[in-house]
This record gives structure tokens, C-alpha cells and sequence, in this order.
């Protein structure tokens, strides 16, 4: 909690808007984490911003991330040179998915690249979505309107959450992080046994 709260407090000096906006354009972070901080009174006190404020610019500031990523994915799945591995991990782990996505119709695509940024699954959001509307080879008029219609409704289901919720908004920002760091955490030390097991064993005869 002290850790969370130091966090906080920085982020109170910078300021509701700024914070709301860096925020929302970050991978992990994003508009879960965006949206609730822009109205936490017990962060901003009187500077807080509205609800409608706080989804406004989260919106805003999420779906020019969203062209963007489109717009560098593309980029970097049209190449002729290999993704790097970070990347062709993302793409082992929905081969499946994926194969069964390109062979939909577009409109099937795009429905499913929708609810891949809008449900709260592994890997999902805005960067996922990205990588997945490339790999299924959307074209980027396409990817840029799942990425956006689907940020879109992620944020509606978050501002309304954050107005049922506004007397916790301070105690659910603070299970968010925690949430978010024991994750990132954990992928950090999976990341390093997984390096470390394909390290050659020296031989101690």
C-alpha cells in the first residue's frame, strides 16, 4: 500500500490531465488505469476532473495511440525480415486463433478484433489488438476502426464501472496497481528462468 501510495503521490504533481493521457497511451496501463486516476479526488483533490473529462481524454489520447500502432504493426508484420522474438512469441501463442481469424470474412474479422480489444483477456487491449489486426492482415483502415470501437466501448464499460464505484475509486486504483505490478512481476521472472533454463550447464566432472 505504501508503494502504491508513493506512486500516487507522484503522479499528483504532475498533474490530472497529463496523467490521465500518459496513462492511457501506455501498454498495461492504458484507459483501465487512466480513467479512474483523472477523478480520484484523493489523489488531485479539487483538480480532479469530471468523469466525463477523465473518458474524454482517455478516449482521445488512446485512439491516436491506436493509429499510431496500427500504423507501426503494419509496418513491422509487412516486412520481409522476421518480427522480433517478443513479437513472434505474441504470435506463437494465438497461432491458433489467428489461423481461424484469416479465414473468416472481414466483417467476422473485425467483429472479433473488436472484442479482442474490448474483453478483458490475456493480452488484449489496444497494443494486442494492434498485433492481432496485423497478423490477420486487416488492412489499416480496418485495424484502426476495430482498435477504436473497440477502445471505445472498453471505456464506456470503465467510466461506468468508475461511476458505480466512485466512494472506492482510491481503493480499486490501488488493487489495479498492485494487480498490474505482481503481474508484471511475474512475467519478469518467467522471462528470466525461461533465459536462464536454455543457458548450456557447465559440466562439473
Amino acid at each position: 500500500m505504501m508503494l502504491t501510495q508513493t506512486v500516487l503521490n507522484i503522479l499528483s504533481t504532475i498533474g490530472p490531465t497529463l496523467c490521465v493521457i500518459f496513462c492511457s497511451i501506455l501498454p498495461v496501463l492504458e484507459t483501465k488505469i487512466g480513467i479512474p486516476l483523472g477523478i480520484d479526488q484523493a489523489v488531485f483533490g479539487k483538480n480532479s476532473l469530471s468523469l466525463f473529462s477523465s473518458f474524454l481524454i482517455a478516449f482521445v489520447s488512446s485512439s491516436i495511440m491506436c493509429i499510431l500502432l496500427v500504423t507501426f504493426f503494419h509496418f513491422l508484420f509487412n516486412r520481409k525480415r522476421k518480427p522480433a522474438k517478443s513479437l513472434s512469441k505474441f504470435q506463437n501463442l494465438l497461432k491458433k486463433p489467428i489461423t481461424k481469424l484469416s479465414k473468416m470474412k472481414k466483417a467476422k474479422k473485425i467483429f472479433m478484433c473488436v472484442l479482442f480489444v474490448f474483453l478483458p483477456v490475456p493480452f488484449s487491449g489496444i497494443y494486442g489488438g494492434a498485433i492481432l489486426c496485423s497478423l490477420v492482415k486487416l488492412n489499416f483502415f480496418e485495424s484502426v476502426l476495430s482498435l477504436i470501437i473497440g477502445n471505445f466501448l472498453s471505456c464506456t464499460v470503465e467510466a461506468l464501472a468508475c461511476l458505480a464505484l466512485k466512494p472506492y475509486i482510491s481503493l480499486c486504483l490501488n488493487i489495479l496497481i498492485i494487480t498490474i505490478t505482481l503481474t508484471l512481476l511475474y512475467q519478469t521472472i518467467s522471462f528470466i528462468f525461461e533465459k536462464t533454463s536454455k543457458l548450456p550447464h557447465k559440466n562439473t566432472k
